[in-house]
């Protein structure tokens, strides 16, 4: 099931596809995986979620199972080899789902979610810390939120939630300190002519260069994860 990260590694791959090779492998078991691996804008880290234990549908708090936030550094060696290094794991609260969306573009902070401080595991939050973990900042508060990315100026945040919304989740952009909220798009809106016809997910999106517009994915069918990219222009 895509998003659970079950029996998964981190490779690289050379521009011209012709070279891969295997930067992290976790224990082959039911328990572990990967998820939403990053670079750094300098190219000189990597951040990615890594579940500890496997999700379990009965268990109160471990609806999504368990995952630390893995950081590391990135190098090639002599022969032109791709390696990591120095792996340390961030736990920010402690046991707990954790969704890391990668570095603000001066690299000063990781952006996630979590349901940490929270019973339930659909009351997500966004937060940002520091790339050693410290200074844990909270930027929502209510609903639930994920997939969460920078423009390109490190000035705004957006991402998805479904605050306002009776079914499905849309984006929303806010200042990078968390004020401001504001929606951008209207697709679970009966009353927008963006209505999809149906319940849809937003998904993590990446800006173009002048933060003008950026494309996302978002899911019309969360079973067969049936999904399609959307390019949403912004206004300002």
């Amino acid at each position: 099931m895509p998003g659970l990260g079950g029996y998964t590694d981190i490779w690289i791959i050379n521009s011209t596809c012709t070279k891969a090779y295997k930067l992290f492998d976790p224990p082959n078991d039911i328990d572990h995986g990967i998820i939403m691996p990053h670079f750094s804008n300098d190219g000189r880290h990597i951040v990615w979620t890594n579940r500890k234990t496997r999700p379990n549908l009965f268990l109160h708090g471990r609806l999504f199972g368990y995952w630390t936030i893995n950081v590391a550094d990135f190098a090639f060696d002599g022969q032109g080899v791709p390696h990591i290094s120095n792996i340390k794991e961030l736990e920010p609260a402690g046991s707990a789902f954790y969704e890391t969306y990668g570095y603000s573009p001066d690299d000063k902070k990781i952006i996630f979610c979590s349901d940490i401080h929270h019973v339930s595991a659909w009351n997500e939050q966004i937060y940002t810390m520091n790339p050693d973990g410290t200074d844990v900042t909270q930027l929502t508060s209510s609903a639930y939120n994920e997939h969460a990315f920078y423009t390109p100026d490190g000035k705004h945040i957006v991402w998805m939630t479904n605050k306002n919304s009776k079914a499905g989740t849309d984006w929303w952009m806010m200042n990078a300190d968390g004020s401001d909220k504001k929606r951008l798009t209207y697709f679970n809106d009966k009353n927008s002519p963006q209505y999809f016809g149906k319940a849809i997910w937003c998904c993590f999106g990446s800006f173009n260069k002048e933060g003008t517009a950026f494309v996302g994915g978002r899911q019309v069918n969360l079973i067969t994860q049936e999904g399609q990219l959307m390019m949403v222009k912004l206004k300002r």
